[in-house]
């Protein structure tokens, strides 16, 4: 990200302390932003003079995006869109991949995904896109109930980039509402062609979604 973004997440959510030598750190102009639309900070740490602060891979929560302003339908979407082209396109598990907010890159500078190629403007972040990385963990998805069970635990096993459901906030929901449409409707286009049985593995997977959520909640709880 480029250096007023930089300098706003480090003015916002940095302890003081510590502000100018993390903007002073040359690391730190390495900034990528890990898009967290699945959780929030609802205890924030009290700033700590010793605290470790990075602005590399730096963990965004819905929380400072809605304080930032950012355009959160618009990147639920986004990654809805891309999981499902590889379930179904790609037909992987789509396994610790990452979704980032970083710039776009220029014509001629080599190509990777951003999912949906859509440029956000939204918000005090300034121009950016959403990149989807790191696919190295990925593995064949089989087209049948296995493979969606499958999928599901690979989702909630990453971290939380995707919208979750369940989160008894209104704001979380209709995150996971755009989510699921935008799953679903992509899914379908993706699939025409599919015969009727591996046409129904996309609702099959979002209702397993919601079933299974208070599974890896207390999954979570025994981890933390």
């Amino acid at each position: 990200m480029p250096e007023p973004a930089r300098r706003l997440l480090v003015e916002k959510y940095c302890p003081e302390p510590i502000r100018e030598s993390i903007l002073a750190d040359p690391k730190n102009e390495d900034c990528i932003i890990r898009a967290y639309l699945g959780r929030r900070r609802f205890r924030p740490r009290a700033a700590s003079r010793f605290a470790a602060f990075s602005l590399r891979n730096y963990p965004l929560h819905v929380d400072q995006m809605e304080d930032l302003g950012l355009d959160l339908p618009a990147y639920a979407a986004a990654m809805a869109q891309a999981l499902a082209f590889m379930h179904w396109r790609a037909r992987v598990d789509a396994n610790n991949v990452e979704f980032v907010l970083a710039p776009a890159r220029g014509l001629g500078e080599g190509a990777t995904f951003a999912p949906g190629g859509k440029v956000f403007d939204q918000g005090l972040l300034g121009s950016h896109v959403l990149w989807l990385l790191d696919f190295d963990c990925c593995r064949k998805l089989s087209m049948d109930e296995e493979g969606v069970a499958h999928a599901v635990v690979k989702l909630y096993r990453n971290d939380p980039f995707y919208p979750r459901p369940g989160t008894g906030l209104e704001a979380d929901e209709r995150h996971w509402e755009l989510f699921r449409e935008a799953y679903l409707e992509t899914s379908d286009l993706l699939l025409t062609e599919e015969e009727e049985r591996v046409q129904k593995l996309p609702l099959l997977f979002v209702d397993e979604v919601v079933r299974r959520v208070g599974e890896f909640k207390k999954k979570d709880k025994n981890t933390e």
